[in-house]
């Protein structure tokens, strides 16, 4: 991909607002430093990579962008065809491609459960890298609106609200969650309006995952019998990191 094209409909929305994000923190663009995109090979990330890697001009140079996949080792797909949809991204986009391979969970015994210990052993190696030859000067990860939403759902259902009340951080050390104000209905439209190919990881698809619950069988029923439920959530994390700064 050489040029940057004009946006459709839907890719002039999400960029403007990703670029808009970036400018009400004070970000400096185009970044001149390397920047990361986290991307796992599910339609969130695939979309965030093709949006900044073909629409971006304005956020970074594809020169100093760079995909990093996490395998995890929990399920096959994620060493084979995640992975290699998720190099081919990278090649279409004309961008650098790294993979990683995490420990098992077993192998650490201070995690609690699979999610936190994917998160913890991210994290770490952001840090790490940081400090190399390497360094860059973020990692993006593609959290949306609706992250926030279930994640402070969750809080209240646990009492932890009041302690943890503003939802997911744009910004967390040097990582970066430009999609905040980007919801998963925009999110699939982007992937069904620019043929963006992805692949479904089926634990979401599981029940007894905590995630996988709210969005199969708690959240619809709370949009059937209160359709503004997820737009009054995000007002009031909006309204909690305001009166923050007074």
């Amino acid at each position: 991909m050489s040029a940057y094209p004009k946006p459709s409909d839907i890719g002039g929305t999400l960029i403007r607002r990703v670029v808009a994000q970036f400018k009400e923190r004070d970000f400096r663009l185009p970044f001149e430093q390397p920047l990361l995109i986290a991307v796992s090979g599910g339609v969130d990330s695939m979309v965030l990579a093709h949006l900044i890697g073909t629409y971006g001009r304005r956020i970074a140079d594809r020169s100093r962008i760079t995909l990093l996949h996490f395998d995890h080792q929990w399920r096959e797909e994620s060493s084979t065809i995640e992975r290699a949809a998720v190099e081919e991204l990278a090649r279409v986009l004309g961008v650098g491609f790294e993979s990683v391979t995490l420990e098992t969970q077993r192998q650490n015994s201070l995690s609690k459960n699979l999610e936190e210990d994917a998160r913890f052993k991210r994290n770490a190696y952001y840090s790490s890298r940081s400090t190399q030859a390497t360094s860059f000067a973020y990692v993006l990860t593609a959290h949306h609106a609706d992250d926030v939403v279930e994640t402070l759902v969750w809080r209240f259902f646990r009492g932890e609200l009041f302690e943890q009340s503003e939802g997911i951080l744009f910004q967390d050390n040097n990582v970066l969650r430009p999609f905040l104000k980007v919801t998963k209905d925009e999110i699939l439209e982007y992937a069904r309006a620019e043929n963006v190919p992805y692949h479904d990881d089926p634990t979401n698809q599981d029940p007894m995952q905590m995630r996988a619950f709210f969005r199969q069988e708690l959240k619809p029923i709370l949009l059937k019998q209160f359709p503004g439920f997820r737009t009054s959530v995000l007002r009031y994390t909006a309204k909690r990191k305001n009166n923050h700064k007074k």
